[in-house]
């Protein structure tokens, strides 16, 4: 009956490893940690769109500055050359005239695309700067709550040791047949529990009153396993 009672223990220090290695691969944590993950690659996603978005519209305001100084250039040599005094033919100097108001118009236009794209590029800055901020703190999130969780799961891994050392000490003590048997019965749940009254204590299931008087009065060791669930039956 000792090796039967013995059961009883390793069973409770099995169901304890159960538990705790439960613990380590459903910690809450984890999900937490899959969330922020989840929304930093939303963040990811959400600056490549915005960053592309607010450097193809800062290329277009670059590129219209770069017109403006060149037509402000042109207007400015055409200026310069019509007030030199070299150029005295009237025809020639009405179209001089004409290329430099051509010109300013064109830097008037320039400009004027110039601050449409600085318009679009501001709130874009804005977002981008809002994404990156939120990115850098999801960041920091992550990194706390993954030292949080390895923290945890290090003195969850200390648990485990202790009772798998504890349980492998009972279970040295258990007749070499017997805790094969348990062992076996264990891979399909409880592998023992005790027989209180008809009823097991493994499965809250009854079993006939005969066979729980057969299992009361057996030889003392004699294994006997549960209809219902299978586990060895301690009295």
């Amino acid at each position: 009956m000792a090796d039967l009672k013995t059961l009883l223990v390793l069973q409770e220090h099995d169901r304890s490893i159960d538990q705790l290695q439960y613990r380590h691969a459903h910690h809450p944590l984890r999900q937490e940690i899959a969330l922020v993950d989840s929304q930093i690659t939303k963040l990811e996603a959400l600056t490549t769109d915005i960053g592309s978005a607010r450097d193809e519209v800062a290329r277009d305001e670059s590129k219209r500055a770069n017109e403006v100084a060149k037509f402000s250039e042109h207007a400015a040599v055409a200026e310069a050359r019509l007030y030199s005094g070299d150029v005295t033919a009237p025809r020639e100097l009405q179209a001089l005239q004409a290329d430099i108001e051509q010109l300013k118009r064109q830097v008037r236009g320039c400009e004027d695309l110039q601050l449409e794209a600085m318009e679009i590029r501001e709130p874009l800055d804005a977002q981008l700067a809002e994404v990156t901020a939120a990115r850098a703190e999801a960041d920091v999130k992550t990194k706390t709550l993954s030292a949080t969780l390895a923290a945890e799961l290090a003195t969850i891994d200390s648990e485990i040791d202790q009772e798998v050392n504890q349980r492998n000490s009972i279970a040295s003590t258990v007749a070499p047949e017997l805790l094969a048997d348990y062992d076996r019965r264990r891979a399909n749940g409880a592998g023992a529990a005790r027989l209180v009254g008809v009823r097991c204590e493994g499965c809250h299931l009854t079993i006939p009153n005969v066979e729980a008087e057969r299992i009361r009065k057996a030889p003392e060791g004699t294994a006997a396993s549960c209809e219902n669930c299978g586990c060895i039956l301690v009295p």
